[in-house]
């Protein structure tokens, strides 16, 4: 069983359900470095969300959409395999069955980058990373959601473990109206859901090895793990979060039941240290 993505298989499923529809993916570039060669390299058609572009500054940190191979393509298999390896676990895909045109469905797509926060100020709403597109929909309200999915009659994308997600939608006239309007709630939810991401993109810092380390498909649990146990210990900041995981990645998923971590654990929950610099001190004295 392959560790990545099957493509093939939810093209086919999507067929089945909707045979008159075309299979998009809407791709980070960013997080696919090489995928604009691999398209320009296979024939394929596609746009940028960010505007159509030949200027690779631009295009290196654009969204790309473009229809995925039909089933008797002969560039079908080989790029199916590479988008698979490369979106399967670099939160940089979406994938949607939709009937409208590659334009139009960019347009579409474009338009719901922005959205309006509280003081009313304007944002990249960067839904096309599978990681925000899952927090967005956990916060939209029913008819919110009904109208940002429009565009396709269902959406899948691969959560952190590389588990593929689908949600089903109804696709009709475009009632969308940019910017999308979030309240201070929602606003502040998906900030919360973003703390996981912030430490992970901290470690793959502080250790280059991390994906030998912590397996990227258990990764997701492991900080959850870890981010809970450290919230318990009375350890609040992103910073003294991330040391929390980093010394777990170093010593072991019980590494707070050891010493010297059990006692500086406890004069943090006792709120008479700061975990940050009680590590500190005691390395100084190493």
């Amino acid at each position: 069983m392959s560790e990545f993505l099957d493509l093939q298989a939810v093209c086919e499923e999507s067929n089945i359900a909707h045979p008159s529809n075309v299979m998009y993916c809407l791709a980070d570039h960013a997080g696919m470095p090489g995928l604009h060669r691999q398209l320009v390299h296979r024939g394929l058609s596609w746009a940028s969300l960010f505007e159509t572009t030949t200027e690779q500054a631009a295009l290196s940190a654009a969204p790309l959409l473009f229809a995925l191979p039909s089933p008797d393509d002969e560039t079908k298999e080989g790029f199916m395999c590479w988008l698979a390896e490369h979106g399967t676990y670099t939160s940089s895909i979406l994938l949607l069955s939709s009937p409208f045109g590659l334009d139009e469905l960019c347009s579409q797509l474009a338009r719901r980058m922005h959205a309006r926060i509280t003081d009313g100020m304007d944002v990249l709403l960067r839904y096309f990373d599978p990681r925000v597109f899952e927090s967005l929909l956990a916060v939209l309200d029913e008819q919110q959601a009904s109208t940002f999915l429009s565009p396709a009659d269902c959406w899948w994308y691969p959560d952190r473990s590389g588990k593929l997600i689908c949600r089903q939608s109804v696709c009709g006239i475009d009632a969308f109206v940019s910017p999308l309007q979030l309240a201070a709630e929602q606003e502040f939810a998906m900030i919360d859901a973003s703390e996981i991401d912030v430490v992970e993109g901290r470690l793959r810092g502080m250790f280059p090895d991390l994906a030998i380390r912590v397996n990227v498909a258990e990764r997701e649990l492991f900080l959850r793990r870890h981010m809970a146990a450290a919230h318990a210990a009375g350890i609040e900041s992103t910073n003294d979060m991330t040391l929390y995981c980093g010394l777990a990645v170093i010593h072991g998923e019980h590494f707070a039941d050891s010493s010297p971590w059990r006692e500086i654990l406890a004069k943090v929950r006792g709120n008479s240290a700061v975990f940050s610099k009680e590590v500190l001190a005691y390395e100084e004295q190493l």
